[in-house]
């Protein structure tokens, strides 16, 4: 997706959550090798299709999985998670006797 093909995948895990069928690539269940030899013929007939998925697919990619903006995410959820256990007083307590 990242890198401007289309994509033709299965239903496992977290896959769906990423590739919705149609829209951003093809999916189909896993061991129904009729449906994928379908998907490809499908991309192989339809260059139109083909397009709206990769430009789909590729501007998901950018917005939902770019490293920095997860990055960036992260450390605020961290700070946020690191104010609260500062803030509250058992934590405090906790950490002095750690460190002493």
């Amino acid at each position: 997706m990242a890198v401007g093909r289309p994509v033709i995948t299965t239903r496992h895990g977290g896959i769906p959550e990423l590739v919705d069928d149609g829209v951003s690539g093809l999916l189909a269940d896993e061991g129904d090798a009729a449906r994928i030899a379908s998907a490809i013929e499908r991309l192989a007939d339809d260059p139109a299709l083909r397009s709206r998925l990769v430009i789909v697919a590729r501007a998901r990619v950018e917005q939902d999985f770019d490293l920095a903006r997860i990055g960036g995410r992260l450390r605020g959820r961290y700070r946020s998670l690191a104010a609260r256990h500062r803030a509250h007083p058992r934590a405090a307590a906790a950490a002095t006797a750690l460190a002493g």
